[in-house]
């Protein structure tokens, strides 16, 4: 059975046309400009600029947030041989 509520659709196309409507279960579906699918960000116009600056973004505040273990002077190549 398919979770209506949850369910969203994104129309990839480099125009933009009549908004297409879908119905399941006599429920119409949103349809919505963008939406993260398995960690990607997905456009409907098919560009992926978005999703790269999300990514790099992301990543970025990842590594920050590692930047205090790095500078540790607890962390010795001694340490970080036992577990890797």
């Amino acid at each position: 059975m398919i979770n209506t509520e949850k369910t969203k659709m994104v129309v990839i196309e480099k125009r933009k046309e009549t908004p297409l409507s879908i119905n399941i279960q006599g429920e119409g579906i949103e349809q919505v400009e963008q939406f993260v699918y398995l960690g990607g960000l997905i456009n409907g116009d098919g560009n992926n600029k978005k999703d790269i600056h999300r990514r790099i973004g992301r990543t970025s505040e990842a590594f920050g947030m590692m930047t205090r273990i790095w500078k540790s002077k607890e962390l010795t190549k001694k340490t970080l041989d036992k577990h890797i």
